[in-house]
């Protein structure tokens, strides 16, 4: 006999959260992208392992680089509702090095490390290095992001700050 409750199969799907990560050491301050799905956790970053990840939340984030003061502003979102928050959000409304404002933004806030809409490049990393007696500046971008290749076209660009 039927107890006539339905049991429909178990689903599984993929799931995808974007987020970032930051890394400040004696001569690179990093903010680097972080894509986390249902079977790894990938970081944007020059050198893996090193990086922390941003929880959720509003992030005043410091460091010295070459004898400059590195400063961003950084807010991480969870997935939610709303335009371009389904798979989380990260707005980076500052990046200053030695007082120079927003350094590499297009705009403020500046969304990092998602494709909303097809606004394009996403940006996935800014980093502040010293190279010998200059501070460089690196921002790397992608066209997009797909679940079979991840980031489509990276492109980094870099300028030294005299």
């Amino acid at each position: 006999m039927s107890s006539g409750v339905l049991h429909p199969p178990v689903a599984h799907a993929d799931s995808i959260e974007f987020g970032a990560a930051y890394r400040c050491e004696t001569n690179e301050f990093e903010i680097a992208g972080v894509v986390e799905t249902s079977d790894q956790v990938t970081v944007i970053t020059r050198r893996q392992g090193h990086a922390s990840r941003l929880p959720y939340g509003d992030h005043a984030l410091r460091c010295n680089v070459g004898g400059r003061r590195v400063t961003a502003t950084v807010k991480v979102y969870p997935a939610s509702n709303g335009e371009c928050m389904g798979a989380g959000h990260v707005a980076l409304s500052r990046f200053e090095v030695g007082g120079r404002k927003e350094v590499f933004l297009d705009v403020s806030p500046q969304p990092f490390n998602w494709p909303c809409m097809g606004r394009a490049p996403v940006v996935t990393r800014l980093a502040a290095r010293q190279v010998g007696a200059e501070v460089v500046l690196e921002r790397c971008t992608a066209s997009d992001w797909t679940w079979e290749k991840g980031y489509v076209d990276m492109v980094c660009e870099s300028e030294a700050i005299k």
